[in-house]
């Protein structure tokens, strides 16, 4: 008599085969997302897409001031052209104090250029990158447009399974080489549209959200995305399709004559620009950090980025002064770019100088698990030295003043000003750009320029932490005399 397979044998069997049960049969993910792209409509038809996306998104780390429920505005419109790999797109960002980052994107095919589109922020100049940054420019598109997500994900070589489905959904679980699951992707059972994507990105939990379909010219397009992390939404975006299979307008993927390419250049070696005072360029691109060197230590001017880049300006230090400690490091406010490399010298035992109000993002900075030096010796915690108003550093041969500047841009925003060499060291509250284009005197300049005429505060040389590190009070002049405006004002 032949044995006959129970239902219970055989989804064992299915399973050890890599198979999945549903429905009462085997179903192979790819086969499903046919007929999930099938349900979004002519979209396989279309050769050439432009659309809009403006959103919000948690200021957290980099806004007027840290976990006070703040939001950011951000805006782009992009043009694509889909068999030939072409990309147009232009975003706006803005930030407290009148910045605006208003910068151009051109992709073709393996070449991705970016540049300033008015020039404030960074200068008349372009940066250019290989096949890999463009293939990820292009691949943008993927992340608004529900339908993209789901053909890169029916096109790709990964491997996929279909997890047990339930009342809900259908979920396809995509995984890499080594059969690690990389995200699971979520499909209405009554509709077959992709709703949502869960991945774990560094141990949270990241969520992708595709939701408001609607129906235009035979196609189905979600109208917003949303991204949450562990729960706490991030961003959220309102998604405009504008124009169809269009003709391309290739002029804009050529970057404007009067523009020359940026030529990126490595952090220099430490410059002496004062007595015992040096000064490290082109940290991060266009990051500048300042060092002295006190009588019986070292203080440390900002400290931006990561605990991996302020290993390598310590290693800068150490190659001009071997045998100090570093005792001091003043960060000027807490956006996450000027205080990211702290840990590295909390990890060295340095005080921590800062105004109260950065603080409290510095001590979740702290707390926060990361693996590097700081965080494997399972040390959560620094010393502080707070400024309040001003304070003084002071030896026999040196002197350093740290004054809290009230400003629009953040809280707890401070500067450090060196009264013999009549230097001013400032993080966000003038950015000039590399190449010295001017930029408006928004809003946190002339916040600066008030309080300096208030406070007398005179000097013959101004370092930006971002790009220009010999600003003039001529230049400041000027730039006060262009009138308010924001980055993106003509």
């Amino acid at each position: 008599m032949k044995k006959i397979l129970t239902k219970t044998a055989l989804i064992a069997m299915l399973i050890l085969l890599g198979a999945t049960w549903s429905e009462g049969m085997a179903q192979d993910p790819r086969t499903y997302l046919k007929k999930s792209l099938k349900a979004y409509g002519k979209w396989k038809d279309v050769k050439t897409l432009s659309y809009e996306v403006s959103g919000k998104r948690d200021a957290g780390a980099q806004g007027k001031r840290y976990k006070s429920g703040e939001q950011q505005a951000y805006s782009a419109r992009r043009a694509y052209h889909l068999p030939e790999k072409k990309l147009y797109e232009t975003n706006l960002n803005t930030f407290p104090g009148g910045y605006a980052f208003h910068f151009a994107t051109i992709v073709q095919d393996t070449l991705a250029y970016n540049y300033d589109i008015d020039g404030t922020r960074g200068g008349r100049v372009y940066n250019s990158a290989g096949k890999a940054i463009a293939e990820n420019r292009y691949k943008v598109v993927n992340n608004h447009i529900a339908y993209f997500k789901v053909k890169d994900l029916q096109e790709s070589t990964d491997s996929l399974i279909i997890l047990e489905s339930n009342a809900t959904y259908k979920i396809i679980r995509r995984l890499n080489v080594k059969a690690t699951p990389i995200a699971d992707y979520y499909f209405a059972n009554k509709t077959n549209l992709l709703e949502k994507v869960v991945a774990d990105q560094a141990g949270q939990q990241v969520e992708l959200q595709y939701s408001n379909y609607s129906k235009t010219a035979g196609r189905l397009e979600n109208t917003e995305v949303k991204v949450s992390v562990n729960g706490k939404t991030s961003y959220e975006e309102k998604v405009n399709v504008t124009r169809t299979n269009f003709v391309f307008d290739n002029s804009t993927l050529e970057v404007p004559k009067d523009y020359k390419p940026n030529k990126a250049e490595g952090p220099s070696k430490p410059k002496e620009i004062a007595k015992d005072i040096y000064l490290i360029e082109r940290l991060a691109g266009d990051r500048n950090v300042l060092f002295v060197n006190m009588d019986d230590y070292i203080t440390v001017i900002e400290a931006p980025i990561s605990s991996e880049l302020s290993k390598q300006v310590i290693q800068k230090i150490r190659e001009v002064v071997p045998d100090k400690p570093i005792k001091y490091v003043f960060t000027t406010h807490f956006h996450s770019d000027h205080t990211g490399g702290l840990r590295q010298y909390a990890h060295l035992g340095a005080e921590l100088m800062m105004a109260a109000p950065t603080q409290a993002y510095v001590k979740d900075l702290l707390a926060a698990p990361q693996p590097d030096d700081f965080g494997k010796s399972g040390a959560t915690a620094a010393q502080f030295k707070t400024i309040t108003g001003k304070y003084v550093l002071q030896d026999d041969n040196h002197l350093i003043e740290f004054y809290e500047v009230p400003n629009s841009h953040c809280d707890g925003m401070a500067l450090a000003y060196f009264p013999k060499e009549r230097l001013i060291y400032q993080g966000d509250l003038l950015s000039v750009p590399l190449d010295g284009t001017l930029p408006f005197a928004i809003e946190v300049t002339q916040d600066m320029k008030t309080f300096l005429d208030n406070n007398g505060i005179s000097f013959k040389r101004m370092i930006g932490h971002h790009g220009h590190n010999q600003i003039t009070p001529a230049m400041l002049e000027q730039i006060m005399l262009k009138g308010k405006g924001t980055a993106n004002a003509k």
